[in-house]
């Protein structure tokens, strides 16, 4: 019951915020300039999101990217989530995001290692 109505529920949200995107753009648009950039000058793990929601929203995946890998790779893996719910509420298990504590490590590795290189590789800064 519950997965079902979770399948229902995502498309739904999903097509209001597709509807409505340009006024979620607008209420983002007036979040305040991080703090710690303007201090430091240096880019924290959040510098950037708000560009690459704005980013998916207008379906640009590669500028989303630049702007901050972690939310393009966080909407993927819902994606994906979401369509091994699909499956399990068919009645079919099927598995496409690793379960395992190496998988998780390697994510929070890789992103570690991309905060931290995008603050030395200016290709990499969400400008």
């Amino acid at each position: 019951m519950r997965q079902g109505l979770v399948l229902l529920s995502v498309p739904a949200i999903l097509m209001v915020t597709i509807w409505k995107a340009e006024y979620i753009i607008s209420l983002l648009n007036n979040l305040p300039k991080c703090y710690f950039h303007k201090v430091t000058g240096g880019y924290c793990p959040a510098c950037g999101n708000t560009r690459s929601v704005i980013a998916l929203l207008h379906g640009n995946v590669l500028s989303a990217v630049k702007y901050n890998a972690l939310i393009p790779y966080l909407s993927l893996l819902i994606l994906l989530l979401y369509i091994e719910l699909f499956f399990r509420f068919i009645g079919r298990e099927v598995k496409i995001i690793p379960r395992s504590n190496a998988f998780l490590a390697a994510s929070v590795l890789a992103f570690m290692c991309y905060f931290f290189l995008r603050n030395v590789f200016s290709v990499l800064a969400p400008a």
